[in-house]
């Protein structure tokens, strides 16, 4: 563990120039309280009433005691109640002493004396020299009051001293850690959403602030004492979307400021028919019970979910059934959510979408999740995207929030349905002799009077386009047995061929 140096600034003031050196006391982790901080402070005399004996324990090195021009002075400090202690620091001025003692009165009954009775010597110094900084060491030691004794003068002045600090075993006072940093949250209106922080530390207080310039100014919200976890918890409406918060942390030891987490408070799902609500669903390895078709079943339970195995790279995506523009998700985490994850789709119709990343295209990039589960321990994610025609959206999850996999208990996709011009229920006169479509088990079938190109479009019987397909000659176009095939729902189903100019159109009923 690195050591950290104490490295005292001052000026240089008329009556010195002063050479500080560094002085280790601590590791980078824990810095000892000086005793003589603030404390009463009493002298034999003093040059002028700016050169008071309070000057040397007010942490100021610009401020000095100053005595009388004469050998026997003395400064002892009051540290409010008895201490083990074991060493003293002085920032001596010009006017050192050159012989002194460090004495301590252990007694908290008696008043120290103003003469030598009753002090005890801990420490003797015979080669003082003016303008030093002198750490003086001995064995631990009891005392209430530690003075100063000075013998001989080092000049023809007084003595003078910028500080006398004085340590002793007092526990190590830490200086704040940050363990456990807020993090950016995604927020539910009307729901409570917690902003938690943990830190190491003796006597803490904590500062939440709060944002509302992309950190450029800061305004306090709430304040917490003592414990080492502190929550701060609020309620968000949707002005408080993009509000930044962080919590400034004090002790005697040392200060500690957390990182700035940005709150998101999405809006309310829009009003719009959910397109991916009893689709078919896939995904990658899951935790037993908990299959891909529980996130798109419209009940958000413990035991309706979606539930990866263990691990951080998961997928599931959804069929629409057709191609939708879509414009927005809502997904709704379970408490295992996913800490990065990207947003993708797969627009062909004409291949079956892949179980790994290839041929996946992503629109939104890295989302980052970082959230403290509401009461229910669900958190809505509601995101808006680029507007993209799809067939299948894929929710990639790379990295887990917990040591459990990733779960969802529900996954809404919104969008509206590509135009195809399609007019379901009309009749489209067949213009090439020979050419016809037939349904067999196997799938749908296309006959032709030769081998030539031509084209296949399926619809769904209220018109919207699901795929589209092409090839040389005749053809099972759309094999029921095939990974496509499986993944979709029977019913009924418009085809349309054409070859050359000419079309023909068939209603066709799915039924495995």
């Amino acid at each position: 563990m690195k050591s950290i140096r104490f490295l005292h600034c001052v000026r240089v003031v008329p009556s010195a120039f002063l050479i500080f050196a560094a002085t280790l006391f601590a590791s980078s982790a824990f810095a000892r309280p000086n005793l003589a901080l603030s404390r009463n402070a009493t002298a034999s005399s003093v040059q002028s009433p700016d050169l008071a004996a309070a000057n040397a324990v007010d942490g100021d090195l610009s401020t000095r005691w100053g005595s009388l021009a004469s050998d026997s002075q003395w400064i002892f400090v009051d540290m409010g109640q008895k201490d083990t202690i074991d060493s003293v620091f002085i920032y001596w001025e010009t006017a050192a002493a050159k012989d002194y003692y460090i004495q301590v009165w252990s007694s908290e009954t008696d008043t120290p004396s103003y003469n030598d009775n009753g002090w005890t010597n801990v420490a003797h110094v015979t080669d003082g020299v003016s303008g030093e900084n002198r750490s003086i060491t001995f064995a631990q030691t009891p005392a209430r009051y530690v003075r100063m004794r000075c013998m001989v003068r080092a000049t023809t002045y007084g003595v003078s001293i910028y500080e006398l600090e004085i340590y002793g075993n007092t526990p190590a006072c830490p200086i704040p850690a940050i363990t456990m940093q807020p993090v950016n949250t995604i927020g539910i209106i009307g729901w409570p959403v917690p902003f938690r922080i943990s830190v190491t530390g003796l006597n803490l207080a904590f500062q939440w602030q709060r944002s509302n310039d992309n950190g450029a100014t800061w305004a306090n919200v709430a304040v917490g004492t003592g414990d080492t976890t502190q929550t701060y918890t609020m309620t968000p409406s949707a002005s408080d979307s993009g509000a930044q918060f962080r919590c400034a942390v004090s002790s005697p030891c040392g200060n500690a400021t957390s990182k700035a987490i940005v709150l998101s408070v999405p809006k309310t799902r829009p009003p719009r028919t959910n397109i991916a609500l009893n689709t078919i669903a896939r995904s990658s390895a899951i935790q037993s019970g908990f299959s891909a078709g529980l996130a798109v079943d419209g009940i958000k339970s413990q035991a309706s979910r979606w539930a990866s195995a263990g691990g951080d790279s998961s997928w599931i995506f959804v069929d629409l059934g057709a191609q939708y523009a879509i414009d927005s998700l809502a997904i709704y985490w379970e408490h295992a959510g996913a800490k990065k994850y990207s947003i993708q789709t797969w627009g062909s119709d004409a291949d079956t979408p892949s179980y790994n990343d290839n041929g996946w295209a992503t629109i939104l990039t890295d989302t980052t999740l970082y959230y403290q589960p509401p009461p229910v321990d669900m958190c809505l994610s509601f995101l808006h995207v680029p507007v993209t025609t799809a067939r299948y959206v894929r929710v990639r999850c790379y990295a887990r929030l917990t040591n459990y996999g990733c779960s969802i208990f529900e996954l809404e996709v919104y969008g509206n349905p590509v135009p195809t011009g399609l007019a379901p229920n009309s009749r489209v006169r067949q213009r090439t002799p020979g050419m016809s479509v037939t349904n067999t088990r196997a799938g749908i079938g296309v006959k032709l009077p030769g081998a030539r190109n031509f084209t296949c479009e399926i619809f769904s019987a209220d018109g919207k386009f699901i795929r589209g397909l092409s090839s040389l000659t005749d053809a099972t176009m759309w094999d029921y047995r095939d990974r496509f095939g499986a993944m979709v729902q029977n019913g009924m189903y418009v085809v349309r061929i054409s070859v050359e100019g000419n079309t023909v159109q068939a209603r066709i009923a799915v039924c495995r």
